[in-house]
This record gives C-alpha cells, sequence and structure tokens, in this order.
C-alpha cells in the first residue's frame, strides 16, 4: 500500500498560483504519517511529492531555482520517512533534468509521462524508479469522448466510436488471462503491465 503526499497548497499543482508549503510543515507531516504506520505496523510507502516544477511560488517567492528547490525538498522529504521522491511537471523535465535528479536525489525517483517526457527506457537507462501516468491515460480517453460526441451531434455518423476498437474476444481474453493462478504475461494482462 502506498500514498503520494503532495506540497503544494492547491493540493495537486493544478493551480501554478499557489505556494508549495513550507519545508517543516511537510516534513512534519510525513514524520507524523511514518510514525503512525511504525506504531500501526502497517507496510506504507510514502512518495513524497515534490511540485517545484508545477507551481511558480513558494511562500510567496518566485522559485528562482526549481532544480536545487526540488533537490533540498527531497533531502528533508527523504529524512522525515519518506520512501521515494515523485517530480511532477509539466513538460520541463527534459532527459538532462532528469539525469542530474536522479543522481542528486538520494533516493528512487519517479517522474510522469507526458507529451515531451523522454521514452520508458531512456528513463530507465537515467535510473529513474517509477514512471507515473497520473491523469493523463483518463484524459486522453475522454477527448476520445469528446470526438465521438461531436461526429454524433455534428455529423450523425459513427466513424470515430468504430475505428481501431478492441474487439470482445481480446477483452475477455485479456480477464481470462488474469484469472489464471500466476498469471505474469504482461501482453494479455494488462494488471501485470508497470505503470
Amino acid at each position: 500500500m502506498g500514498i503520494n503526499l503532495e506540497d503544494s497548497a492547491s493540493g495537486c499543482g493544478a493551480d501554478p498560483s499557489q505556494p508549495l508549503f513550507e519545508i517543516a510543515d511537510q516534513t512534519r507531516r510525513i514524520a507524523a504519517i511514518r510514525s503512525m504506520t511504525k506504531a500501526e505496523g502497517i507496510p506504507l510507502v510514502i512518495n513524497a511529492r515534490v511540485d517545484a516544477y508545477l507551481t511558480y511560488l513558494v511562500s510567496d517567492q518566485a522559485v528562482g531555482d526549481r532544480f536545487s528547490e526540488t533537490v533540498n525538498r527531497a533531502a528533508a522529504y527523504l529524512d522525515a520517512g519518506a520512501d521515494g521522491i515523485f517530480v511532477p511537471d509539466v513538460g520541463a523535465l527534459d532527459a538532462e533534468t532528469i539525469g542530474r535528479l536522479v543522481r542528486a536525489i538520494r533516493g528512487p525517483l519517479n517522474v510522469i509521462a507526458g507529451a515531451t517526457t523522454p521514452p520508458l527506457p531512456e528513463l530507465e537507462r537515467l535510473g529513474v524508479a517509477r514512471v507515473s501516468f497520473g491523469p493523463r491515460p483518463m484524459r486522453a480517453c475522454l477527448s476520445l469522448l469528446r470526438r465521438m460526441a461531436r461526429e454524433w451531434k455534428e455529423k450523425g455518423t459513427y466513424a470515430t466510436m468504430s475505428d481501431s476498437v478492441v474487439t470482445y474476444d481480446e477483452v475477455n481474453r485479456w480477464f481470462s488471462s488474469c484469472r489464471k493462478a500466476g498469471s505474469k504475461d504482461s501482453t494479455t494482462c494488462p494488471s501485470q503491465r508497470k505503470t
């Protein structure tokens, strides 16, 4: 079991005008969660999010150096009991920056995939421990649904809905494969794929 714990006041970095929490406040939250999990014997992975690449303000001051801010926060959060560091972005993390973050953060680094993110094999080579997709696949599905709805409304046709769709047989095979005990075939069992 695990949690992502954001450090932006907007809760998810969606409002870039909102500041990041003070480091001391966020480390107290992490330490309290770690203390509780140890006391209760709960195996919990704390993936501490550093939102410096998502937000523009930190305690009402402009972030002059997002890299240093991220590394400093990562060190404090790991010291407080976090298991890993999640650095989401909106396209600012190129391969060079990600490699620098991997080398500078003394714990597993998690990034989020997006249009400008290096390919998965390159992220693995750079030393990224985990790649998230967040809400982006769901938003892509909603975009497809919107295109279908526009076609229904404007043309009264169904091409978008009918092109390149997965068959019933293929979907049934996915679930049949997943039900087999010990199935590790990631090509037929979507739930076994790395995310």
